[in-house]
């Protein structure tokens, strides 16, 4: 039991190492500059990635909108 468990918590840490990979590279394709997030713990880095992006969505959701509303 405690085997598979190890085994579980092995392949969460790697989605989850996935899973940032993956955040990361939409925060550069953006533009985004990540600097000082190396030393948190991996879930506040997933959360904080996944809301830098959201809040970046929203704004460019405003600017479309900013853009329809002058045309």
């Amino acid at each position: 039991m405690a085997r598979k468990l190890l085994l579980s918590l092995a392949e969460v840490t790697m989605d989850q190492k996935k899973r940032i990979e993956q955040l990361e590279a939409e925060v550069r394709k953006r533009g985004g500059i990540l600097g000082g997030i190396d030393n948190l713990p991996p879930e506040i880095v997933e959360d904080f990635l996944k809301r830098v992006l959201a809040v970046d969505d929203l704004e460019r959701l405003r600017d479309d909108e900013e853009t329809k509303k002058k045309h």
